[in-house]
């Protein structure tokens, strides 16, 4: 079972579609209001819900919000923070599709095609994913995932 036949990817279904971001933003701020443990709950390919997002181009920050001075706050909520927010420890692990660390798979992950200015995007989710735990540049480095 491959990630594609999970979990299939369309373009109106990817996270870097700015039309329904803040839909899916609420829709999951409710859902995790009613069941937080869904934060946590892996899919069928083990990946966990922000392993997941972050693989199908989830973002720290809505798109096209421009971070002035790294402010990882929580203006303009995205897809990622909201996941963080709800299990942080989840930003240590690596994933088992690709065997990244989150932020290695945030930067790994093709833009889309319409692609809106999104390197931004991409550039503000891996620097806020290591703002808030550098220690794993360090563990990357040599290989481990023990801090």
């Amino acid at each position: 079972v491959t990630d594609e036949t999970v979990c299939p990817r369309h373009d109106a279904v990817l996270y870097n579609n700015p039309k329904l971001e803040k839909n899916r933003v609420q829709l999951m701020k409710k859902m995790l209001l009613w069941h937080p443990e869904a934060a946590t709950a892996p899919f069928l390919n083990g990946r966990t819900p922000l392993i997941q997002a972050i693989a199908h181009g989830g973002t720290w920050h809505t798109m096209g919000y421009k971070s002035e001075g790294g402010d990882c706050g929580k203006d303009h909520l995205g897809v990622v923070q909201l996941l963080w927010g709800h299990a942080p420890e989840k930003i240590t692990e690596i994933d088992p599709v690709t065997k990244l660390y989150p932020y290695m798979l945030a930067a790994s992950v093709p833009s889309g095609k319409n692609n809106h200015g999104l390197g931004r995007d991409v550039v503000d989710t891996i620097f806020c994913l290591l703002r808030k735990h550098p220690q794993l540049v360090a563990g990357a480095l040599i290989g481990s995932n023990s801090f």
